[in-house]
């Protein structure tokens, strides 16, 4: 699925996902902002591998979900 960043450049929804990602621990990291960089990258890791595990272990409720989404 395609999006687009700033609302001018289109990319791919993974490549967003990882170019906030990574704009936003850099911004944070040097601009000093009180986030909890290491508590929001355990979330994502947590995440994905909660989503590996659905689509593996529920292969079908999975396909109509992002049957539904796409």
């Amino acid at each position: 699925m395609k999006v687009l960043v700033f609302f001018v450049i289109p990319m791919r929804m993974w490549m967003a996902m990882v170019f906030f990602l990574g704009f936003f621990w850099i911004l944070s990291a040097y601009a000093g902002l009180p986030i909890g960089n290491s508590a929001h990258l355990g979330g994502f890791v947590t995440g994905l591998a909660y989503g590996l595990y659905l689509k593996y272990k529920f292969p079908n409720k999975t396909k109509l979900i992002r049957e539904h989404f796409s």
